[in-house]
């Protein structure tokens, strides 16, 4: 079974129509500098939101961090009710145990 994950969103019904669109997971960027960015208070919104319109069930919510504190990610986790942490980063086996929730580790290949 092929799974796939819609990234970047940021508001409601960017989630709702990835739902809709039958994808696995749902991912919200917490990465500084990145355009998509977004702060724990307003994707703890959304997922509220989310979460109201569509119960518990459906494609995963996965928060994405890179070189981020455990402590921050776990704070995004809860607040936010993730599912997953995907961590985009430098962040090394040892750090993946600290972290609350199931763990996505993204690798880069060299071209």
């Amino acid at each position: 079974m092929t799974l796939f994950k819609i990234c970047g969103l940021r508001d409601v019904d960017s989630a709702m129509i990835a739902r809709e669109c039958s994808a696995s997971f749902l991912g919200f960027v917490f990465v500084p500098g990145v355009r998509r960015e977004l702060s724990v208070e307003q994707v703890a919104e959304i997922v509220s939101d989310y979460r109201r319109l569509c119960g518990s069930g459906g494609p995963f919510l996965v928060g994405l961090f890179a070189n981020q504190s455990p402590e921050f990610v776990n704070s995004a986790i809860e607040k936010c009710d993730l599912d997953f942490a995907q961590l985009c980063g430098d962040e090394l086996a040892d750090y993946y145990e600290k972290i609350s929730a199931r763990v996505i580790k993204q690798v880069k290949i060299p071209f």
